[in-house]
């Protein structure tokens, strides 16, 4: 069973304002592994997972030196 499945998260009207934050901040840091991290996660419990995917492809460049 994939771990997404056993981590409870809050329902998303309870963490539109964090959502909203972690968007902005994150926009704010393109290049930042945390930042990327950040938006990865709200993106794969809140958002859109393609949108997920390609900022964990961000991520993989971003640290690979």
């Amino acid at each position: 069973m994939p771990y997404s499945f056993l981590r409870a998260v809050p329902i998303r009207e309870n963490a539109k304002e964090s959502i909203d934050i972690v968007r902005r901040e994150a926009a704010k840091h393109p290049d930042d592994p945390f930042a990327l991290i950040a938006l990865a996660h709200i993106e794969v419990w809140y958002g859109d997972l393609a949108k997920a995917r390609l900022q964990l492809d961000a991520l993989l460049v971003a640290v690979r030196d």
